[in-house]
């Protein structure tokens, strides 16, 4: 299928453990959607700044995402950045080289711009419930969570993602007992924070999990041998997963 000059729009998201590629139709909705695991915050936690090694990764992937995009002739695209940037001393140059490679240079998002972007796409996908709805963007390196009934009303990030608690705690596979009981107690304590200060977030009778983490405890439980996003969508979890 042709596609007009202003008919494609497309969106990178640069995160910790991966960088995210979604195009899209303005007339036949998504075309391409690729996920592709480059770790940019390996060691971020720990040093402060982008090691050449991940950056590498980062870009040799922009790369790739280029040559997709130019099939589509014209398009309009917008890259973002998140927590492992946030935290990189070095992010600039990054962002510089970065901006060389796919075209455009990245946006650094707040935390709060993830909770809003996140709380939009949960917002035009999920029928939500209006007395109260809790969503909880896990990612590599930190987690949003927005509280919402008719609108969003709180949007907060807290700096614990999948790749930052891996990397405090857990040093073995599979990990020790005390190395999941110190993971489990700093994001326990986090949280036990977040709610004292909202505690309506602890009433909300509809919570919807989003990004890598929570996808992939649902392939677990569903037993997906082959990962299909779209057997996912809207996948209730039980409690024992």
């Amino acid at each position: 299928m042709t596609h007009s000059a202003n008919d494609i729009v497309a969106a990178i998201d640069i995160g910790t453990n991966s960088t995210n590629l979604r195009i899209v139709s303005r007339v036949t909705g998504i075309v391409d959607s690729r996920v592709t695991v480059t770790r940019l915050g390996q060691d971020v936690d720990h040093n402060r700044s982008l090691s050449e090694e991940a950056m590498q990764r980062v870009l040799s992937c922009l790369a790739d995402y280029r040559q997709v995009l130019d099939t589509y002739g014209s398009y309009s695209l917008r890259v973002v950045a998140s927590s492992a940037c946030r935290d990189a001393s070095n992010r600039e140059e990054f962002f510089t080289r970065a901006g060389n490679t796919i075209g455009v240079q990245p946006e650094l998002l707040s935390g709060q711009d993830e909770g809003r972007l996140a709380y939009q796409g949960c917002v035009s996908n999920l029928v939500l419930d209006p007395v109260g709805h809790l969503i909880v963007d896990i990612g590599g390196g930190s987690t949003e969570i927005m509280l919402g009934t008719t609108q969003l009303d709180i949007a907060r990030s807290i700096d614990v993602g999948a790749v930052r608690i891996t990397e405090r705690h857990l040093r073995r596979d599979p990990p020790a007992p005390e190395e999941l009981l110190n993971a489990i107690g700093e994001v326990q304590d986090l949280f036990e924070d977040l709610l004292r200060e909202f505690p309506d977030m602890a009433r909300a009778p509809q919570i919807i999990g989003t990004a890598g983490t929570i996808v992939t405890v649902a392939a677990v439980e569903i037993g997906q041998q082959v990962f299909d996003p779209a057997g996912l969508h809207a996948f209730r979890l039980t409690r024992s997963a």
